[in-house]
């Protein structure tokens, strides 16, 4: 997932548009954690790219998959 994380970010040329687009791939992903509300909220909160590769982390050290 970071490999594909990265790759996204570069073809974009790290424009903070790619946030609103990730943003949304979440809507879907979050369903396979176990408190998909909760996961969907920490992703949601981000405004620059370190806080949403901290988000990604946190939610797959404290969320497990369904």
């Amino acid at each position: 997932m970071d490999d594909l994380y990265l790759a996204y970010r570069k073809d974009k040329n790290d424009q903070l548009s790619l946030l609103s687009a990730l943003k949304e791939y979440w809507t879907y992903f979050a369903n396979a954690f176990d408190e998909p509300t909760k996961v969907y909220r920490k992703l949601k909160k981000c405004k620059k790219f370190d806080d949403y590769e901290n988000a990604v982390h946190t939610v797959f050290d404290e969320h497990d998959l369904v």
